[in-house]
């Protein structure tokens, strides 16, 4: 599905997983929260990872002004959290656990049931702790808007059939070419093939070690221990990564956080012609960032002053805006209506935001926006924890290039390398993070549609 297709703009923050979070490079987790809740319509993160990601964890729990920020974007509905449902637990001590303490429960979940990379998870009691003080966030009403249930997987293996998928056709999707994945090797490749379409296989491959997975199923933790047994694992465990978070994205009808560690899964084009298309289209490509910027103060009504601003026709027309975006085709009004919205919470915030403590001295950059194709402008956003909230801009070369969205076929050319292969050192610099919808690959498109367009 297009990036641009589904009713309400939603990403998933799929880099909070604990086995992906570069917390140098990224921002506090509320601030980021934030910003997310100015561009989407629905920010979704999940609840095992807010307990899991020790960075994101500990500040929760030892930041007493950042947990209650966290609180108020939970009240006012700025975020949601995902869990999962309690009739899909397998004990039953947890399916009653969840009804009264979510949070908890999916911790006690994978506490007994699942596990970290390809280790036991074994939490600390402060963990718990932050779990129950989330709970008591979450469940003051047995339905919270702010809790959601995640689909139910499909019964078949689905990541095991898209993995093999992937492998078989490795030529085609050009692994080689990127190198996030260019260090599987043919024997390592044939290896996963059989392990994800051979029943057992990955069972005898492990032998008797000790903490070898004692599920049938190939999924991604048993990826993770048998990649172990590699001398070169990066490359097919990155792979592994990137079809987990694909899938939770299209189960979720989400769009995902990608870049550094974790990168979209793979993009095969259905056809040469659709290719040498995505070539000339990638050739004519520029990243043009915008250099302005706004303090975002992390101080006591933020929450609101967020919920006021999504309320606003400023915030639904830029949503509007983006739903009938055109990926392909430049857009005239998308500078415009982002600085309208910006313009809508900086008006909100000095009416409902207070000063909070002791100021610090420091200005913590935030990220940067990049919009290149149809949404090429940008913002930089700061935290500032300054007691008042400073409209001049602010502007700093260390903000640069820190964030790309992508959406349609812009996120397919970067992904199948047409785009990265002819400017690679810019693109990466320039696209270190994105967000996209996920699709693996597209229909060719008939010459009589094509001419249409």
């Amino acid at each position: 599905m297009p990036a641009n297709a589904r009713d309400t703009s939603s990403i998933l923050l799929t880099h909070w997983d604990p086995g992906f979070y570069e917390p140098n490079a990224d921002p506090i987790c509320v601030a980021e929260l934030a910003l997310s809740a100015l561009l989407y319509e629905r920010v979704v993160i999940r609840a095992v990872d807010v307990i899991m990601n020790p960075f994101i964890a500990r500040r929760l729990h030892t930041n007493e002004r950042d947990f209650q920020l966290f609180r108020e974007l939970i009240d006012h509905d700025c975020v949601t959290i995902l869990t999962t449902r309690p009739d899909d637990y397998s004990c039953e001590n947890i399916q009653e656990a969840a009804r009264r303490s979510p949070i908890r429960a999916r911790a006690m979940d994978q506490f007994l049931n699942r596990s970290h990379g390809a280790e036991p998870w074994l939490p600390e009691e402060w963990q718990w702790d932050l779990c129950d003080a989330l709970d008591a966030v979450v469940a003051k009403s047995s339905d919270h808007p702010s809790l959601c249930f995640a689909h139910r997987p499909p019964e078949e293996n689905v990541f095991a059939a898209r993995f093999a998928e992937i492998l078989r056709d490795r030529q085609k999707y050009d692994l080689a070419q990127m190198p996030q994945f260019a260090d599987i090797e043919d024997r390592i490749a044939e290896e996963f093939i059989l392990f994800c379409t051979e029943p057992g296989y990955f069972r005898r491959f492990l032998g008797n070690d000790p903490k070898a997975s004692k599920r049938e199923g190939f999924f991604r933790r048993e990826a993770y221990q048998c990649a172990g047994k590699f001398p070169n694992p990066t490359g097919i465990m990155n792979l592994a990564q990137s079809v987990y978070m694909g899938l939770e994205c299209e189960r979720e009808d989400v769009e995902g956080r990608f870049g550094r560690k974790l990168w979209e899964p793979p993009f095969r084009f259905s056809s040469a012609q659709q290719k040498a298309g995505a070539v000339e289209q990638g050739q004519r490509i520029q990243i043009a960032p915008r250099r302005r910027s706004i303090p975002l103060a992390l101080q006591p009504g933020l929450g609101r002053a967020l919920a006021l601003t999504r309320e606003s026709d400023e915030f639904r027309r830029l949503q509007e805006h983006f739903r009938a975006w055109n990926a392909c085709s430049p857009s005239d009004g998308t500078d415009q209506m982002l600085g309208a919205v910006i313009e809508k919470f900086k008006e909100s915030a000095a009416r409902v935001m207070v000063a909070y403590g002791p100021v610090e001295r420091s200005v913590m950059i935030l990220v940067k926006l990049l919009y290149f194709a149809a949404r090429c402008s940008g913002y930089s956003f700061f935290v500032s924890l300054s007691k008042t909230i400073n409209p001049d801009p602010i502007v700093d070369d260390l903000a640069s290039n820190h964030l790309a969205r992508l959406a349609g076929e812009m996120a397919h050319i970067v992904r199948s390398g047409v785009f990265a292969r002819k400017v690679d050192h810019q693109i990466r610099r320039a696209l270190t993070v994105r967000s996209g919808a996920i699709q693996f690959s597209v229909p060719e498109v008939d010459s009589e549609h094509d001419n249409r367009r």
